[in-house]
């Protein structure tokens, strides 16, 4: 009630609707407390009653512009912009890129690999598990944070290798692959200088922010790094 009463008395065209001959800031037309009980004389059935004029009179006049024979000026193809439509991001952080990383690099060995040879380790459920001990953690130390993230580089570092290893014998991937591991490795570069150098930044030309390692925008960085 007191942001209505307020907006009543500076907002010009509020007076003007009440039948104000002039704007009048000096003093408020009625105190505060005085709504609450002119909203109390209003019943459910006189609520009820203003809602139906309300309703009566849109259907009035939505009627009449149908019928006004200018239907041809207001006809076609109405084009909505969805570049501003929101999205869900959530908060980049480097444990959960990190896990997207290294599930993606798994998924790749996995791939590559045939029946037969020797199938690269991945230490999969010991890093998983190194990543829950972190993410658990309610208010983890710096030093928590930083050990974390350094066994987290090791796992990624190692399935890179073995990802390359595999490229070497002849083995392909596919142009989303491609694009999902130039992805990958800008992200381990940008981890490793920042866990190299104890900053939470990296140099202005080699910054690529990265939300999420399934996101178009990902992709489309991908596309414009290679």
């Amino acid at each position: 009630m007191r942001k209505s009463h307020y907006r009543y008395r500076n907002q010009p065209y509020q007076q003007y609707f009440c039948g104000y001959e002039a704007y009048d800031d000096s003093k408020p037309p009625f105190d505060s407390s005085s709504m609450v009980y002119f909203r109390k004389r209003l019943t459910p059935e006189i609520l009820g009653d203003i809602n139906e004029m309300i309703l009566s009179r849109n259907k009035t006049e939505d009627h009449t512009d149908d019928n006004d024979g200018n239907n041809d000026s207001n006809s076609g193809t109405m084009i909505v912009d969805a570049t501003c439509a929101p999205s869900r991001i959530k908060y980049p952080q480097d444990a959960n890129l990190f896990k997207q990383a290294r599930k993606s690099t798994e998924q790749l060995i996995d791939r590559l690999h045939t029946s037969g040879e020797n199938k690269p380790r991945t230490y999969r459920k010991r890093a998983y598990k190194d990543y829950l001990a972190l993410v658990r953690c309610r208010k983890p130390t710096a030093k928590k944070i930083r050990k974390a993230i350094g066994k987290q580089l090791s796992y990624l570092r190692r399935n890179l290798e073995s990802i390359e290893k595999q490229l070497h014998r002849g083995k392909a991937l596919t142009p989303a692959e491609q694009n999902r591991m130039t992805v990958i490795q800008k992200v381990y570069e940008q981890q490793k200088y920042m866990y190299d150098n104890h900053t939470h930044s990296v140099p202005r030309q080699n910054r690529k922010s990265f939300t999420a390692l399934d996101s178009p925008d990902c992709e489309r960085k991908s596309r414009e790094t290679g």
